[in-house]
């Protein structure tokens, strides 16, 4: 079960990630901008303060970090998955200003 109401976290927070994203898919206007960079900025540092936690999750078990700890405590990684999944759509939607190829070449 969910001891803890930061669990709660993603649970709620994802759908919110998906309807920024399709707003902005949809309906692509300087307010879905803002509201997608800030939810998926957001979904950026909870998945670091989620690692964290799971971090502290594993080590809080006997034996403090070790491999039956990492089997069998929270998933640590799936928190990092979910940071670089909301850095990855950031990265996407910046996509066009931080790639230099993506330019048009004026000789």
């Amino acid at each position: 079960g969910f001891r803890s109401p930061y669990m709660w976290g993603p649970v709620f927070y994802t759908p919110l990630l998906a309807l920024s994203s399709l707003a902005l898919a949809l309906f692509r206007s300087q307010v879905t901008e803002i509201l997608f960079i800030a939810t998926y900025a957001l979904g950026v540092i909870e998945g670091l303060f989620g690692a964290y936690k799971h971090f502290g999750g594993v080590k809080s078990h006997i034996g403090g970090f070790t491999l039956r700890n990492f089997i069998q405590g929270p998933p640590a990684v799936l928190p990092i998955i979910y940071a670089a999944l909301a850095l990855f759509g950031l990265v996407l939607y910046y996509w066009d200003e931080i790639n230099p190829l993506s330019k048009p070449y004026i000789g």
